[in-house]
């Protein structure tokens, strides 16, 4: 890759997020930040409603897991939740296996690698998510990999 190249990949990679874009959320922030958990994700869950949502029946299943665990009425919040996002959706259709493979030689686990392969897949511009396998030293050049909390520092709304 040539150094200009390079120089406006890094520049594309930390431009503000604009309202309306496609995102996926990983099932870590939804378990924070519907517990309560971690402020940030559940600052995220206030503003999931500005974007174009997308996650995998694989983080729904463990979203749904956890929270019954947790309390079986914050499952009853998650659903009630989602359902009023005015464009979320949760895909159940298996990621084709080329983007699975092609991030598991990149060195994610099994999951992760279905995550990130989701991710690129639907075409996201971000990934948001709390995972330190994806936070430490991973780096994808379909999408960018954030946790809650600098998504939302990089969150750009303009006011009337």
């Amino acid at each position: 890759m040539s150094k200009i190249a390079e120089e406006q990949e890094k520049k594309s990679m930390t431009r503000n997020i604009k309202v309306g874009t496609l995102i996926s959320v990983d099932s870590d922030e939804f378990i924070a930040g519907m517990s309560g958990a971690y402020l940030p994700s559940a600052t995220l869950m206030e503003r999931l409603e500005l974007f174009v949502v997308r996650i995998l029946h694989l983080v729904e299943r463990e979203v749904v897991r956890n929270l019954a665990f947790l309390n079986r009425a914050l499952l009853r919040e998650f659903y009630s939740f989602i359902l009023h996002l005015p464009d979320f959706k949760v895909i159940y259709e298996p990621v084709p296996d080329q983007y699975v493979k092609k991030q598991r030689a990149l060195g994610l686990s099994k999951e992760d690698s279905i995550i990130a392969g989701f991710t690129e897949w639907i075409g996201a511009k971000f990934l948001v998510t709390e995972n330190r396998h994806f936070l430490k030293g991973y780096h994808s050049r379909s999408f960018e990999i954030l946790d809650s909390k600098e998504f939302l520092k990089r969150l750009e709304i303009k006011s009337d």
